[in-house]
């Protein structure tokens, strides 16, 4: 019976054309504009980078100077003969009350003749002498007498240096009191004419830090830039860079290039090697690449309606030429579906015309092979199924005459013993198993199965006395699963025929059947003598080797009863069925026997 076939998609070719004409557009515009907007950004790049770098040299320069500026200031008392003389003569302390005032004049008017230089930026001079203090300023400050500058901290950094100055970074200076003006200062040593290692006294020079704020100040890097100061310690001395960029001292030292969840930055680095401090330009690459983002876009714009004109036309012109590729693939896949009735118009001369003529020839051929084919199969169909019956029929009969001759040789012994009530009884059950033996082909309830095996179970009772008990588990539910007549029969047989009557011992047989995950399992157990290691082997080996090779060995090896069951039931259920054996010795036989679970009004 022919497919009905599902709704043929007549879009997919087309959208698969127009996508790849709209990428091909696409992809060329992009990648000139692209190209155009990475060689203008990294032109530009260039130019402000050179710029920038200009803008923070000069920064530098400026910086440089003035602390050069501070730095030779610092030293002119050094070359002052008649204050080095001074110090001298005192012996560098300036420490006891024999101190005349006129010493200190001397030398405060000096420092305040310091303070006449032009640069009104320049705040107060200081010279400490031991503990002595001696000050010049443009106004005259509070000093605070009872600081002891010898515990100061730069006063142990410049003792335990060769030689300066030292410049110390924006603070307070505690040498004054109630004075909040931010400064800058330069520190360094006057040391004696006569001896270069003796150290005289400490000159420290302030300057107001605005100015070092107006120099960095001036610089102009753009939108969103500016410039940081960092002292050797990595404090911020001065920042125009914005605030709120998240941008760290560590993370400029690092590279040439950073980014903050605000964006990515270009850095620029300037070393001011007498303080030791670093100066770095933060330029913000979003200023530099806006415009080329604009011309950038630009280019996307004019690209895609490039493109959109280019689909619009595309598409015209497809239309008349794909239509009869649609047929095509429309019969295709009527053809696909089973439908081999189907045939494309040969009235076209062109390339598609003979597509499709030669589809048609091809649709034919496949129609005469479906038929053929399937008057084959079903000829060997029926040919496979007569053979399995016949197969059935073989391995059921051979089950029959063993079962047979040991009944009536046990009726017959009773018949001897006396016996004739219990000898009528057996004839009824072996009646019941005799008419469910005619029928060994076919299908019933698990509910009969269990019947007819408890007419053979007493019929062996009968024979065995007390040596043989059994039990029979059947769950509700599972009565009306169908299974083959007489299954589960030969395999409690086995297990009765070498506990009883080979061993000659007592034995319990217990058959329990469950379902599970739609299988019913059958399990025989017995308590017998059980086997060892080779013979299971053997036993399995027996019951799962080909037809060929049992015809082989023969049937005195044993096992016969046991494979013709699973062959029985291989044959009609498949590969996945059968049975299993698990035996050890001196624990007894468990044969576990999977079928499929399906009940009989089903089958």
């Amino acid at each position: 019976m022919a497919k009905t076939p599902r709704p043929f998609e007549k879009t997919n070719m087309k959208l698969r054309i127009y996508a790849l004409v709209a990428l091909a557009v696409l992809i060329s515009t992009a990648a000139a504009s692209l190209f155009s907007y990475s060689r203008y950004t990294a032109d530009l790049r260039t130019k402000v980078s050179l710029s920038n770098q200009q803008l923070l040299e000069q920064a530098a320069n400026n910086l440089d100077s003035y602390f050069d500026d501070l730095a030779r200031l610092s030293l002119v008392p050094a070359y002052n003969t008649s204050l080095v003389n001074e110090l001298e003569q005192s012996g560098g302390g300036f420490q006891a009350a024999h101190l005349e005032l006129e010493n200190r004049r001397s030398i405060e008017n000096f420092l305040d003749e310091m303070m006449i230089y032009p640069r009104q930026d320049i705040l107060h001079a200081f010279m400490i002498s031991g503990r002595q203090v001696f000050y010049g300023s443009r106004m005259r400050p509070t000093i605070d007498w009872e600081q002891d500058p010898t515990t100061l901290d730069w006063y142990t950094q410049i003792q335990n240096m060769s030689g300066g100055p030292i410049y110390l970074g924006p603070h307070q200076d505690p040498l004054l009191k109630n004075d909040s003006t931010t400064v800058f200062s330069v520190v360094n040593i006057i040391r004696s004419l006569k001896d270069s290692r003796a150290v005289l006294a400490y000159i420290k020079i302030n300057a107001d830090f605005s100015v070092i704020n107006n120099i960095c100040g001036q610089i102009d890097l753009g939108p969103g830039s500016g410039l940081l100061l960092v002292d050797a310690a990595g404090n911020e001395l001065f920042c125009s860079a914005p605030k709120n960029r998240g941008i760290e001292p560590e993370q400029l030292a690092q590279s040439k290039n950073g980014s903050t969840p605000d964006g990515e930055f270009l850095v620029y680095r300037m070393e001011l090697p007498r303080p030791g401090w670093m100066l770095y330009g933060v330029v913000e690459q979003e200023s530099l690449q806006k415009q080329a983002k604009q011309t950038s876009r630009m280019s996307l714009l004019i690209g895609a309606g490039c493109a959109v004109a280019a689909l619009f036309l595309v598409l015209l012109a497809l239309k008349a030429l794909l239509a009869p590729l649609y047929k095509i693939m429309s019969l295709a896949r009527q053809v696909g579906g089973g439908n081999f009735k189907v045939r494309f118009p040969a009235d076209r001369r062109d390339e598609v015309g003979l597509l499709g003529r030669s589809m048609n020839e091809v649709v034919q051929q496949l129609d005469a092979s479906v038929q053929k084919n399937t008057q084959l199969e079903n000829k060997v169909i029926r040919a496979q199924l007569v053979e399995k019956e016949a197969q059935v029929s073989m391995l059921y009969s051979q089950i029959q005459p063993h079962f047979i001759y040991n009944t009536m040789n046990m009726i017959s012994m009773l018949v001897e013993l006396g016996r004739g009530e219990a000898a009528v009884k057996n004839i009824q059950r072996l009646s019941l198993l005799l008419r469910s033996m005619s029928k060994s082909n076919t299908m019933h309830p698990l509910a009969d199965e269990v019947q007819l095996l408890r007419a053979y179970l007493e019929i062996q009772t009968s024979r065995y006395g007390e040596r043989l008990a059994y039990e029979i588990l059947l769950p509700a539910g599972l009565e009306q699963c169908a299974v083959p007549t007489l299954i589960l029969q030969p395999i409690v047989e086995n297990a009765v025929i070498h506990c009883c009557e080979e061993a000659c011992v007592p034995v319990h047989v217990q058959i329990a059947l469950r379902a599970e995950a739609g299988a019913l399992i059958a399990t025989v157990k017995d308590d017998g003598a059980g086997m060892d290691e080779a013979a299971l082997k053997r036993i399995r080996q027996r019951v799962e080797c080909s037809d060929e090779a049992f015809s082989a060995e023969g049937p005195g090896t044993g096992g016969t009863g046991l494979r013709n069951v699973n062959r029985r039931i291989q044959i009609r259920y498949g590969e996945r069925y059968g049975l299993s054996i698990q035996s050890s010795p001196g624990r007894g036989t468990k044969v576990t026997l999977r079928l499929p679970a399906q009940e009989e009004g089903k089958l």
